[in-house]
């Protein structure tokens, strides 16, 4: 099982030329195969938060380019 990619810091490059092959023609078709993976990783970071906690408020700042969680919990 892959365990939410807990630990993993690569992301297969046929997965990222996939990506790139997906979103084409799209306004995403610039970004880099690092991006990608970067989005990919912190999105699954904020997933298993999600799974761990049962809850909680992910944020997005479009301007800043950033995603946060924020517990349930508190």
């Amino acid at each position: 099982r892959h365990s939410l990619l807990d630990g993993v810091t690569h992301i297969d490059s046929e997965i990222l030329n996939t990506i790139r092959g997906l979103v084409s023609g799209f306004e995403v078709e610039n970004r880099t195969s690092h991006d990608w993976k970067m989005a990919i990783l912190k999105g699954y970071e904020i997933f298993r938060c999600l799974v761990e906690d049962r809850c909680g408020v992910v944020e997005v700042d479009l301007c800043k380019r950033q995603i946060t969680y924020k517990s349930g919990k508190e």
